[in-house]
């Protein structure tokens, strides 16, 4: 995909290209997100990239919600209701990020492009879209349909190339899949603080085996509960690197935002060679490291000063949410014009 400037929305108008789109969060997590947010997060920047390049955009996401700019926004509790708070096709596609796709069942035949981000095809599993080349290849092989990166709105994440307070970051959920305890051991072997930041979901048996690191190495090992807003910006900048260590029980990391948001703020990555994260890093110059393994990460914990802050800040502008939206957007022209695919 390339990158189009804002400043081309009055082209497409002058073209009559412009298209009466919905967006469809989760009902789980109001947008914007005030701590952990993937999904809601980007369909919130998907709102606000197709608005600014020109298109009607309505986006249905929880009560509470603020829709960017001068997006509608409808607001719903249930991914149940969907199907009837959506009764007439008065659009001309729907982006849907829900978990369950209500929409394509209840309506088959209605041109809706199903946004996938998690570990298996729901609904009826007409038009998927992927968020990484990773998650397709580990989850959905056999399944066609394009991929779409994730893209941010690099306003909300200032750069930073400043003195940094050493530590290791997670910033993820707290769950097995993310192999936090790997983070925990790196932390240990280098006696470098980790902090740890985000909803704990998993069983209470993995919770509580990160606070047994926490209470055996209480000057190294700190867990938190989620951040948001300016605390998780500081958090990212002043963090030494962000350790995404997941890949745990059959995981696949589909499109790991936080990557994104730290080498937006100029912070270098250690992560697992798992789903999209060797697609973030593999690059030059470097912005991180891909490990398979607790011992690589410790070897290259003290190289990771020789990374360049800006070098991550230039990466993370190839994801952006102009790109993205732009993506969408050709993407649903093409489905209004009646195209279907993985049928």
């Amino acid at each position: 995909h390339q990158v189009c400037n804002h400043s081309s929305n009055s082209i497409w108008k002058e073209l009559g290209v412009v298209m009466n789109l919905i967006v469809i969060a989760t009902p789980l997590i109001e947008i914007p997100p005030s701590s952990y947010s993937g999904m809601e997060r980007e369909a919130g920047f998907l709102a606000k990239g197709l608005r600014l390049r020109g298109h009607d955009v309505t986006l249905y996401a929880k009560t509470g919600s603020t829709a960017p700019l001068d997006c509608r926004l409808v607001e719903y509790d249930d991914e149940k209701d969907l199907s009837s708070l959506i009764s007439e096709k008065n659009f001309d596609a729907a982006i849907d990020f829900t978990h369950e796709k209500y929409l394509s069942v209840a309506h088959p035949d209605w041109p809706v492009i199903n946004n996938f981000q998690i570990m298996s095809l729901t609904g009826n599993g007409i038009n998927p879209v992927f968020i990484s080349h990773g998650q397709k290849k580990a989850k959905f092989p056999n399944t066609e349909g394009p991929i779409i990166y994730y893209g941010l709105d690099l306003d909300e994440y200032p750069f930073y190339d400043g003195a940094r307070d050493g530590y290791l970051l997670f910033m993820g959920q707290v769950i097995r899949e993310k192999r936090i305890e790997w983070a925990c051991q790196v932390a240990i072997a280098t006696n470098r603080r980790l902090k740890i930041y985000g909803p704990q979901w998993g069983p209470p048996e993995y919770t509580q085996l990160l606070r047994d690191y926490q209470e055996k190495h209480p000057d190294l090992i700190e867990l938190n509960d989620s951040i948001g807003g300016q605390e998780k910006i500081d958090a990212l900048s002043k963090a030494y690197a962000l350790i995404h260590p997941v890949g745990g029980m059959g995981w696949a990391e589909a499109g790991a935002i936080v990557i994104l948001e730290a080498m937006a703020v100029g912070t270098p990555i250690i992560g697992s060679d798992n789903g999209c994260i060797p697609e973030y890093l593999d690059v030059e110059p470097p912005v991180g490291f891909v490990c398979n393994s607790v011992q690589d990460m410790v070897g290259v914990v003290d190289l990771v000063r020789l990374v360049r802050p800006k070098d991550c800040r230039k990466r993370a502008e190839y994801f952006t949410m102009d790109r993205m939206s732009q993506a969408y957007e050709r993407l649903a022209e093409e489905v209004a014009n009646g195209k279907k695919w993985n049928i």
